[in-house]
C-alpha cells in the first residue's frame, strides 16, 4: 500500500477544516469582562468606526454596531486625548436600538494633542440581556 504524500495530508486537514468552518463551528475567545471563554461574533455583524478632522478642529466622531434580527444592538463611543502619559475621555456619546445603533456627532478641540475614539460595541437580547461585547479604537488624528 502506498503511503500519502506531505501534501496529500496537508491539503486533507485543511479541506477538514473549510467543512468545519462551514457548519457553523463557532470560534470563541475571552470576553475582557469576566475572561470567561464565550462565542465570538454570534450576534454583532458589524462594527464601525471613523474619526475625521473637519473645519476650525472640529473632529466628526462616528461609531456604529449592526446586530443579526432579533438582537438589540449597542454602541459607547469615546472621545479621548493622549496627555502625554496616557488617554482620557473628554467626551462620551451613546446609542441602543433594535438591529442597529449608530454615534454620528462632532465635537471642537484644542490643538497640541492626539485624538482617537474609543468604542464599546455590545449585542443584546430582546430583554437587554448583553450576549456580545467588543472594545475597539479608532485612527488616530494628530493636532500636537
Amino acid at each position: 500500500m502506498k503511503k500519502p504524500s506531505l501534501k496529500k495530508l496537508i491539503a486533507l486537514l485543511a479541506a477538514a477544516m473549510l467543512c468545519l468552518t462551514a457548519t457553523g463551528m463557532h470560534a470563541f475567545a475571552a470576553q475582557p469582562e469576566n475572561n470567561v471563554a464565550a462565542p465570538y461574533n454570534i450576534a454583532i455583524t458589524l462594527m464601525s468606526n471613523n474619526l475625521e478632522l473637519g473645519s476650525n478642529n472640529t473632529l466628526i466622531c462616528y461609531g456604529g454596531t449592526d446586530v443579526r434580527n432579533g438582537y438589540n444592538a449597542g454602541v459607547v463611543v469615546e472621545l479621548q486625548y493622549h496627555n502625554g502619559s496616557k488617554w482620557e475621555t473628554i467626551r462620551t456619546w451613546s446609542d441602543m436600538g433594535a438591529d442597529w445603533a449608530v454615534v454620528d456627532e462632532e465635537h471642537t478641540v484644542s490643538t497640541g494633542y492626539y485624538y482617537r475614539l474609543y468604542l464599546t460595541h455590545r449585542a443584546y437580547t430582546s430583554s437587554w440581556s448583553t450576549v456580545e461585547t467588543f472594545y475597539k479604537t479608532s485612527n488616530v488624528i494628530d493636532l500636537t
